[in-house]
C-alpha cells in the first residue's frame, strides 16, 4: 500500500476508526481507558483522504434549505430545518455529470450528520463504489455462488481481467440469510455495499405478509423456472428488502443509494408474470411511508421520464447537475416534473458550470451545491470490479460451515 493510502498517523485506511473495532457498535473495546469519543469515525477518515471540507450549516439559510433540510435526518421534536424523518430524492444526470461521484460525496455527509447506515446497491456491471473500499462492508448472499474479477476497463484490452480476493479489497465481507437477516447487519455510520440474492430466500414470505403489498407477488430463481417461463429478474430481490426494512426494521437512521434507478422500476412497468408493476405499487407505498421509519432513498437516472410515474410523483427533492444543459426553468417553459406543481428556478444556473455543481430543489426552494472529486486509487484507474452472484450449482451453498454462519466478520468464503 502506497504512502497516499496511509492515514496521518501512519497506520491503513480503515482500521484504527470506531467502525472498524470488532465490538462495534455494542460496547467499547479494550482501549486503555479511551472510550468510543476517543477513537475517530470512518467518515472522518473519509473526508480526510478526499479532502471533503465539514459540513457547514451557515451556508443555507431559510431560503435555500432544501439542501440541509434533505440532508439533515431529524427526529420528531428536534428539527431544525424544518423536515422530520426519512428523506428522499431524485438526482437526474447524464453520463459524465457526476452522478456515481456524488452519491459518494452524499453518503459520506449522511455518516458525517446522522452517524447512519449507508447501503449501496451493489450491481455485477459496475463498482463505482470502489474509492470507499477501505471503509467497505461487504454483505453477499449466504445461499449464493459468489465470483470476483478485475475488468479491465478499455474493453479492447487484451487480458479479460484476473481473478480478485474481495478479502483483500473491502474491510468486512458478512453473509446474509434473507431480508431480514440483512437488515440486523447494518450498522450506524458505516458504508454497505449489498449485492442481492438470486434464490430470493424469503422475499415471497415478506411481501405477502405485508399491506405495502396488495397481493402476493412471485419471486422465481433460474433454478425453479419452468420452460417457457422467465426467472424474475435479480432487481426485483429490492423490493423484498424495502418492504422488509419497514415491516421488520430495526429502525435506525438508514440511506439507500440507488443508480439506475430504472432497472428497478421502468417506466413500462406492467402486470407481468413476475408482477412487477405490483412491486413498483408496493415501492410507491413504502416510499410514502419511509418517512416515519427513519428511512431514506435516494436514487439515480439518466432520464427521468424512464423511471416509472408512480415513483416519480412520490419524489420530493429532484436534484439537477451540471452536464451542459441548462437546469428546468420557469422562464423556460419548461414543464414541472411530475410531483411537482412549479419550478422555482426563473434562470439557467447549471450549463454553464463545470461537473462538480448541482440544484437540489423542490416546488419553493432550491439550493445550489457542489461536490468535490473522489477518485478510485491509481491501481484502480484501469480497472473495475465484478461480483457476481448466481444459484449455487448442483444445489448445494458457496460454502456453509456452522462455523462460518455464526460470524462471518472481515472472511469470505473459499
Amino acid at each position: 500500500m502506497s504512502t497516499d493510502d496511509r492515514t496521518a498517523q501512519g497506520a491503513d485506511w480503515g482500521e484504527e476508526s470506531k467502525q472498524s473495532a470488532e465490538t462495534y457498535p455494542e460496547r467499547p473495546p479494550d482501549m486503555s481507558g479511551r472510550e468510543w469519543e476517543g477513537r475517530h469515525n470512518d467518515v472522518d477518515e473519509i473526508k480526510r483522504k478526499f479532502g471533503l471540507d465539514t459540513f457547514d450549516p451557515s451556508q443555507f439559510s431559510a431560503l435555500n434549505k432544501p439542501y440541509p433540510n434533505c440532508l439533515v435526518h431529524e427526529p420528531p421534536g428536534e428539527s431544525e430545518w424544518g423536515h422530520v424523518g426519512g428523506t428522499n430524492f431524485l438526482a437526474v444526470g447524464e453520463k459524465g455529470s457526476g452522478k456515481s461521484t456524488l452519491g459518494l460525496f452524499w453518503a459520506a455527509r449522511l455518516m458525517e450528520l446522522n452517524d447512519e447506515a449507508v447501503v449501496w446497491r451493489g450491481s455485477s456491471s459496475r463498482s463505482e463504489w470502489l474509492p470507499f473500499k477501505y471503509w467497505t462492508k461487504l454483505l453477499l448472499p449466504k445461499n449464493a455462488d459468489v465470483e470476483a474479477a478485475w475488468k479491465p476497463r478499455d474493453i479492447r484490452a487484451q487480458n479479460a481481467g484476473e481473478d480478485a480476493d474481495i478479502r483483500e479489497i473491502v474491510r468486512e465481507v458478512e453473509y446474509y440469510e434473507d431480508v431480514e437477516d440483512l437488515n440486523d447487519r447494518l450498522e450506524p455510520g458505516k458504508f454497505h455495499v449489498v449485492y442481492p440474492d438470486p434464490t430470493f430466500t424469503g422475499c415471497e414470505e415478506v411481501m405477502r405478509d405485508s399491506d405495502f403489498s396488495k397481493k402476493p407477488v412471485p419471486f422465481t430463481p433460474v433454478a425453479e423456472a419452468e420452460d417457457g417461463e422467465d426467472a424474475t429478474p435479480l432487481v426485483h430481490w429490492w423490493f423484498a428488502w424495502m418492504v422488509a426494512k419497514l415491516e421488520y426494521g430495526p429502525y435506525d437512521w438508514t440511506s439507500l443509494i440507488f443508480d439506475e434507478a430504472a432497472d428497478l422500476a421502468p417506466d413500462d412497468a406492467r402486470a407481468d408474470a413476475d408482477e412487477t408493476y405490483e412491486k413498483v405499487q408496493a415501492l410507491r407505498r413504502v416510499m410514502a411511508d419511509s418517512r416515519k421509519f427513519y428511512f431514506s432513498l435516494f436514487f439515480f437516472a439518466h432520464h427521468e421520464v424512464n423511471l416509472h410515474s408512480k415513483i416519480r410523483r412520490t419524489v420530493q427533492w429532484r436534484v439537477s447537475l451540471a452536464d451542459e444543459t441548462a437546469n428546468p426553468c420557469r422562464t423556460a417553459n419548461d414543464r414541472p416534473p411530475l410531483g411537482f406543481n412549479a419550478i422555482p428556478m426563473e434562470q439557467d444556473q447549471l450549463s454553464f458550470r463545470n461537473v462538480g455543481h448541482g440544484l437540489l430543489w423542490t416546488e419553493q426552494r432550491f439550493s445550489r451545491f457542489r461536490w468535490d472529486d473522489i477518485p478510485v486509487d491509481p491501481a484502480d484507474e484501469s480497472r473495475w470490479l465484478k461480483i457476481s452472484v448466481s444459484e449455487p450449482s448442483g444445489g448445494t451453498t458457496h460454502a456453509r460451515g456452522s462455523d462460518q454462519q455464526a460470524d462471518t466478520r472481515g472472511v469470505a468464503d473459499d
